[in-house]
């Protein structure tokens, strides 16, 4: 049964995350899980969500780089960022005229 898991799940992968060899297929996977909301109904929330991602530990270096990028152009380094941001409505946002349509200087130099 266990066997049978993992090829349904190899199925799903980039084929380049494995070698010509068996061997490759049990790669190491790097796994990161988090949650968010609250699981009692009393909670603030409406929702929980709990997710996971696994990354080929061959990868990991590749990808940590490309958020580094990410974090670089809009100059939050060294902080964890957080889907809410991007989903959230920011009054701020709202009442400057164009806002979508403006580069990024522009924007940080109208909300400031």
């Amino acid at each position: 049964m266990f066997n049978m898991r993992l090829v349904g799940v190899a199925k799903r992968l980039p084929e380049r995350w494995f070698t010509a060899s068996p061997v490759a297929f049990f790669c190491m996977l790097l796994c990161y899980i988090d949650e968010s909301g609250t699981p009692e109904p009393t909670g603030n929330t409406s929702h929980y969500v709990l997710a996971g991602l696994a990354i080929p530990i061959s990868e990991w270096k590749r990808c940590d780089s490309e958020i580094d990028k990410i974090k670089k152009k809009f100059h939050i380094v060294g902080e964890e960022i957080h889907t809410a941001w991007i989903l959230r409505k920011y009054l701020e946002q709202s009442k400057i005229p164009n806002f979508d349509s403006l580069d990024y200087s522009v924007r940080r130099y109208e909300i400031v």
